[in-house]
């Protein structure tokens, strides 16, 4: 058996240098490659975040559009209500309620009407127990008017007053009538 000799690194030091030399590289290459890749994933974030920054902007300008948006409808809605307050209640215990039936009410009211007359428009108004409503209507003559005037007698409305009439340059009549209907339960 051979004997052993003793190692002795100063006699051959470029073959050690070489050994230290290919580490020291290996740790440089994979350095510079892990130093790229977090560099990449930096980048990365950086434009992600932008994107989310500025998505979030967007948004941001979004709710204030639609904020200003809500009050500006919320101020018609005072508007509407402070005009027409006392006919939106009525209308809303109405439905609310739903004291009647509209589809039976406007049904008794076409039954009244006469081919020669036309309702103009409605502004129904709660009572108590009783709708009064307040009609503006045209008739072709005079006996058309008087005929759903009658009509509406027989028909269950109460309380009928004719409260203006005039008749225009084309003959027609035109009148502002109120009146009140019963409201039976539902």
């Amino acid at each position: 058996m051979e004997k052993l000799k003793p190692l002795n690194l100063a006699k051959k030091p470029v073959r050690n240098k070489r050994f230290f030399y290919f580490l020291i590289g290996v740790l440089i290459i994979s350095n510079l490659f892990f130093l790229n890749l977090n560099c990449y994933n930096i980048i990365k974030f950086i434009y992600k975040s932008r994107d989310v920054s500025q998505n979030i902007s967007k948004i941001k300008k979004q709710i204030n559009y639609f904020q200003i948006k809500e009050k500006l409808y919320l101020r018609k809605i005072k508007k509407f209500e402070l005009k027409y307050g006392r006919e939106v209640k009525s209308l809303n215990d109405l439905i609310f309620k739903k004291t009647f039936l509209w589809t039976s009410l406007l049904s008794i009211l076409e039954d009244s009407l006469p081919n020669s007359v036309i309702i103009f428009s409605i502004r129904p108004n709660l009572k108590g127990k009783k709708l009064e409503l307040k009609l503006e209507i045209g008739a072709k003559s005079a006996e058309a008017f008087l005929s759903f005037i009658d009509s509406l007698r027989k028909n269950g409305f109460q309380s009928i007053e004719v409260n203006k009439e005039r008749q225009n340059e084309k003959g027609l009549i035109l009148a502002s009538i109120t009146l009140s209907f019963p409201l039976k339960e539902v």
